[in-house]
């Protein structure tokens, strides 16, 4: 089982394309999703966050507000390096042992690993292979508002936050272009994907 990372920016559609290779065999895991439950259901985690940023990103019911987390932790470089210090390690170990369970249990030969900061964490290092996701500016912007969850400028600013698209596409051993219609999109997975496993 190869274990693969597929990372781009905001409404690049990364997380759109590991489902399609996962209709495909692979299996699929969501690494920020799984890094807000550790926001969520983690006590040491949780009790870390609070003192590094305070306890006015709680709401009522004294839980992180994720909203209010993300506002303060990507206004600055430092408060992102900071969230990233307390999340990436723990993110980084449950993927390790989830890994470890899926290739003795399951058959499949893709383990795909759907995240946004796959290089600034140093998760590349313990992949087998990476897929960037690229996409126009303009695109991405309109997929990601369209979400509802961000304005354009704090897309913008979690956008300069991040290593340049350019240097990650460089890194990458393979590269999605998702600016076209899913048929485009479906003829370079499958492509990457036989590439991939045979």
């Amino acid at each position: 089982m190869k274990k693969v990372g597929i990372t781009g920016a905001i409404g690049s559609g990364k997380t759109t394309i590991s489902k399609e290779f996962s209709k495909l065999g692979a299996y699929h895991l969501n690494a920020d999703n799984e890094a807000k439950e550790f926001l969520i259901r983690n006590k040491p985690i949780k009790n870390q966050i609070i003192n590094s940023f305070g306890n006015d990103i709680l709401n009522k019911e004294n839980n992180i507000d994720l909203f209010k987390l993300s506002k303060k932790a990507f206004s600055n470089k430092k408060n992102q390096l900071t969230l990233n210090s307390i999340i990436h390690p723990k993110v980084t170990s449950f993927i390790d042992n989830l890994f470890n369970i899926m290739r003795y249990k399951y058959k499949t030969k893709l383990f795909i690993i759907d995240a946004a900061l796959i290089f600034e964490s140093k998760l590349n290092e313990k992949l087998d292979l990476v897929i960037f996701v690229k996409s126009d500016f303009n695109t991405r912007i309109t997929r990601a508002l369209l979400r509802g969850n961000h304005s354009k400028k704090e897309i913008i600013r979690r956008e300069t936050l991040q290593m340049n698209e350019v240097i990650k596409e460089k890194k990458s051993d393979f590269i999605i272009k998702n600016n076209d219609s899913l048929v485009s999109l479906n003829k370079q997975i499958n492509k990457i994907y036989n590439q991939i496993i045979f």
